[in-house]
């Protein structure tokens, strides 16, 4: 064994001068720099500045009035990103890697950051590797996948290079590190490794779609307009200029992209608040949307904190020796291991010729002593086979009461480095038990309550867990089943659909569970907190991690329970819904405004009449009838369950507006003719048709309707009227005559009815869905 050393702290220094450090190991979130350029330099701010730059030129100054939104789209966004920023990477600080170092032949602890060039490092299982290391002393076991692809694990002993972006399944290794920061093999895959899985939104991914389709069309609609407005219409540069903005303007949903981060990022901070951890802004929403809630037993419904309880006794002779020379030779620092310490505490050196670690894979460990033979640790049905079932009399009362058996075994005939198990001497069972947590029954009955579907899922014996299942309160936990007689992904898709609970899980199997649930439609949370929960949490659609859980764990999970108290995994579910229900209600408002200026665009292409609106009118529009109204929405306290396609459900909203909207200035222009309206009267009597028949969209939005929801519309209608009767210079308005004042109050009438039947239709639809609800937490 080598004397532990390592570096002096010259050699230290001199390493840091030489930049020798670990650290770019680490990825930070976004720079400061990186957030103001995010923030002002988009396809639609340029957009909107080239628009701007064109009223300027023709001197129509208080038609950029909408750059004012842009401004404070800009400066909103990067307030909240920072704030996000802020409290993002103080949590990171927390959870930043501590690794084990030897300096000055002392044992201290510090950042993965702080590693240099020649460290000694000690790894042990459930950490990650951070830098390149060559192994001096020890064996494990290590995952590769994150770098090769390949999920075997693959051992290391004395001599192997350990490669950054990997992590140990089992065992301890004392390692020097030979490459560090962007000299290490992976670094360039340390950003996958971090985020594993680029998170699906759907509300993402539809608001691109929608930026790309109108970014391709916006410029040649704009050219279009603008010869129709100035070469067909014979308009003067400036009113044609001013016409053409106003149409473009119209159609860029700029601020649905701005609310949709500020609304994540409310509840990432709101979700920081309760101890909860989210690394990236739309997990929310998969979160809202889970529908399967896949509980690893270990640490999550249970305290992690084993202990002792009994022991049934084969071989009482040296069983006391054995067991405490077995664990001073192991490296494990697990749950189970601290808890039989504690009962076997004395330390026995016995001469050992080789070790092998515990894995979840093998469910068992051995020590191999020169002179006393060998000795496994484990599940039992692993290391006696066929010859567990002689036990069942002995076993089964402990199992009924959810406690966990291991077996400490002698090795008669085999290899355990091999691992061939032919014939063992049972010496001893062992007898654990883990404590439930505070108040998990009231969480799983609030998740059933849901409507979201819970599996129970362990490395232990299938009746143990169901037994705690039922403990915890989990429904259906009797239909429980050995995943050792799942041999097929055909069999594992019956299975998931048949069974709640599911023991003797190998972590390969966890992953497939997973990606079944899936595959049959469902959205897939996780839970987890240890080495062996890493696959099914890299798969899941949200994966959730105690505190307490080991480095990799929590490295991969979408949503870190800082406090590792799994009750307040309610809040949770319910601060997604919230977001999400409300962005959908708030995006349906912006949407109609493209919709319905689109539709405006194409009507006004093909008619020769010019077009209603100016920039400044629509600045109106859009901040009294959309933008204040949305940003109120988000506040709204909405925990119904998130389903379907959040582009059909907006459109199903945007659409009957934008068309009704696009139906008053039909009705208008068509009105215009006979009462002989002129164009500033149109002008005036479209803005007022439009505002209106986005408002009964609020007031549909705004159900279940309570005083501060009317007193918004009211306040924002009094507004309209406010800027259409003493604002007439600022916003180019006319007074109305009294024949146009008619056609107005039938108009809004007809919209009136047409809402109401709308509203009728929602009604009918959301009734024969039967959609559930959160209640109050």
């Amino acid at each position: 064994m080598k004397e532990k050393k390592g570096l002096n702290q010259q050699e230290v220094e001199e390493r840091i001068r030489k930049g020798k450090t670990n650290a770019a190991c680490d990825v930070a979130s976004k720079s400061v720099k990186e957030i103001v350029f995010g923030n002002i330099f988009t396809f639609f701010n340029g957009l909107n500045l080239v628009l701007a730059l064109c009223v300027a030129l023709v001197h129509s100054f208080r038609n950029m009035l909408f750059l004012g939104v842009i401004f404070w789209n800009a400066v909103i966004g990067i307030v909240q990103e920072l704030r996000a920023k802020k409290v993002l990477d103080r949590m990171a600080l927390l959870m930043e890697s501590k690794v084990f170092v030897w300096r000055d032949g002392k044992r201290i602890q510090i950042a993965s950051t702080e590693i240099v060039q020649d460290d000694w490092i000690e790894i042990h299982a459930g950490e990650q590797i951070c830098a390149d290391a060559q192994v001096l002393e020890g064996c494990c076991e290590v995952d590769e996948s994150m770098l090769t692809g390949e999920s075997d694990a693959v051992e290391k002993v004395a001599g192997d290079k350990l490669f950054s972006g990997s992590y140990l399944v089992s065992g301890m290794v004392l390692a020097q590190v030979v490459s560090v920061g962007a000299d290490s093999y992976a670094n360039q895959l340390v950003k996958q490794v971090k985020t594993t899985k680029k998170t699906k939104s759907e509300i993402q991914d539809s608001i691109d779609k929608i930026i790309k389709i109108l970014s391709v069309f916006v410029v040649p609609l704009g050219i279009a307009m603008f010869i129709k407005e100035y070469y067909f219409l014979d308009l003067g540069l400036k009113a044609a200029v001013e016409k053409t903005v106003a149409s473009i303007v119209n159609m860029i949903p700029d601020g649905l992209v701005l609310l949709s981060s500020v609304v994540m990022a409310v509840s990432v901070i709101k979700l920081a608040r309760q101890k909860a951890i989210v690394q990236g802004l739309f997990s929310i929403e998969n979160l809202a949307r889970v529908d399967v809630l896949c509980l690893d037993k270990t640490g999550t419904i249970t305290q992690g904190t084993m202990e002792v309880t009994d022991e049934i006794i084969f071989e009482k002779e040296k069983l006391h020796e054995r067991i405490c020379a077995y664990l001073t030779a192991i490296s494990e620092d697990t749950s189970t291991s601290e808890a039989i310490r504690k009962k076997y505490s004395e330390k026995i050196n016995w001469n050992v010729k080789q070790t092998v670690d515990f894995s979840s894979k093998r469910k068992w460990g051995a020590v191999e002593f020169e002179k006393e033979g060998t000795f496994l640790l484990g599940a039992p049905e692993m290391l006696l086979g066929e010859a567990y079932a002689n036990y069942k009399l002995q076993v089964d009362p402990y199992l009924e009461r959810g406690e966990r058996i291991l077996a400490f075994v002698k090795l008669l005939e085999g290899d355990s480095k091999q691992g061939r198990i032919e014939r063992v001497q049972p010496l001893s069972f062992l007898v654990l038990r883990d404590n439930l947590r505070p108040h998990v029954k009231e969480t799983l009955d609030y998740f059933r309550e849901q409507g979201i579907r819970l599996v129970l899922i362990s490395g232990d014996n299938p009746k143990a867990v169901m037994k705690i299942g039922k403990r915890a309160g989990l429904s259906d936990a009797e239909n429980y089943i050995d995943a050792r007689e799942l041999k097929t992904p055909e069999q594992i898709a019956v299975a998931v659909k048949r069974y709640t609970v599911f023991g003797r899980v190998t972590p390969e199997q966890k992953r497939e569970l997973v990606q079944a649930l899936q595959h049959q439609g469902h959205t897939v949370a996780m839970t987890g907190d240890g080495v062996n929960d890493v696959l099914a949490l890299k798969e899941a659609d949200c994966s959730i991690v105690m505190g307490s859980g080991c480095d990799v764990a929590r490295k991969t999970a979408k949503v870190v329970l800082e406090n590792s108290d799994f009750a307040t995994m309610p809040k949770i579910l319910a601060e997604g819904r919230r977001a999400i229900n409300n962005l959908e209600r708030s995006a349906s408002l912006f949407l109609t405004k493209t919709t319905f200026s689109v539709l405006l665009l194409f009507l006004f292409l093909a008619i020769q009449i010019s077009y209603p609106l100016i920039p400044i009118q629509m600045t109106l529009i859009g901040s009294l009838t959309i933008g204040a109204p949305a940003f109120l929405l988000t506040l709204e306290p909405n925990y119904n369950v998130v389903s379907g396609s959040f582009l059909k459900k907006v459109f199903a909203s945007a659409l009957p507006t934008g068309l009704l909207a696009l139906g008053n200035v039909v009705a208008i222009v068509v009105a215009s003719g006979p009462l002989n309206l002129s164009e500033a009267v149109i002008s005036t009597m479209t803005v007022v048709g439009v505002a209106f028949a986005n408002l009964t969209l609020v007031l549909r939005l705004c159900r279940p309707w309570n005083w501060k929801k009317v007193s918004m519309v009211l306040i924002l209608l009094t507004g309209l009227i406010v800027a259409v009767l003493f604002a007439d210079n600022i916003f180019m308005f006319v007074l109305i005559p009294a024949k146009g004042l008619l056609v107005l109050g039938i108009m809004m009438l007809v919209d009136i009815l047409i809402s109401m039947l709308i509203q009728i239709f929602w009604s009918m639809e959301k009734y024969y869905k039967n959609r559930g609800g959160i209640g109050n937490i």
